[in-house]
């Protein structure tokens, strides 16, 4: 039987710790960076897939088409059927709900107060939204904001909502991925009077 030498406690003073602790931060800020490149490719690729395309492919595969075909859609059905139709932007609902709740009751030629359109408003904001989605995800209810197999996903603190903006998207394009989108989506959103710009 071999003796084996008595350990000496190892003893590290504050100096040590930090020194230790801002290594393993440097490692793992870049492992973060290598992550945050990858993400960020990930995420051109997509755009360019989309605004070169029009749409995202699983969209094609489960028959939504492009974003296009579904604006147009509407468009000719309205104009084939001879009924009057009246555009409702995401934009302008997230700047003056109100007043673009208002223009489409006056559309629908129904007499709504103040006070149902800040109800219908509060009952659709994004706190709303949030609490019913955290509520989805805590009771496991399956529902828009809820789906098996996503667990993990709303574990790390994935959520269908995200902020809850419109035209985050616009900084992040590069001058080639604006021609392609004013290229794919131009005419369309001309017809909506939606601006494609930087």
């Amino acid at each position: 039987m071999t003796e084996t030498a008595p350990r000496t406690p190892v003893t590290l003073d504050r100096g040590r710790i930090a020194e230790l602790t801002a290594r393993e931060a440097a490692r793992l800020n870049e492992r973060t960076q290598g992550s945050r490149r990858l993400y960020e490719r990930a995420r051109q690729t997509l755009i360019d897939f989309y605004v070169r395309f029009g749409t995202y492919e699983p969209y094609v595969r489960y028959g939504y088409g492009t974003w296009s075909s579904h604006v147009l859609s509407w468009l000719n059905a309205a104009r084939s059927w001879k009924v009057p139709m009246h555009v409702v932007r995401f934009e302008a609902l997230r700047d003056d709900g109100a007043a673009t709740l208002s223009e489409l009751a006056t559309f629908l030629g129904m007499n709504v107060d103040d006070a149902a359109i800040a109800a219908a408003l509060e009952n659709c904001s994004l706190a709303t939204s949030r609490e019913m989605e955290e509520r989805a995800i805590a009771d496991c209810e399956e529902s828009r904001f809820y789906k098996r197999g996503f667990e993990a996903a709303y574990a790390r603190g994935w959520r269908y909502h995200g902020g809850g903006g419109s035209g985050y998207a616009r900084a992040r394009l590069s001058p080639a991925q604006w021609e392609a989108a004013h290229h794919v989506f131009g005419p369309t959103a001309a017809a909506i009077g939606l601006p494609i710009k930087p």
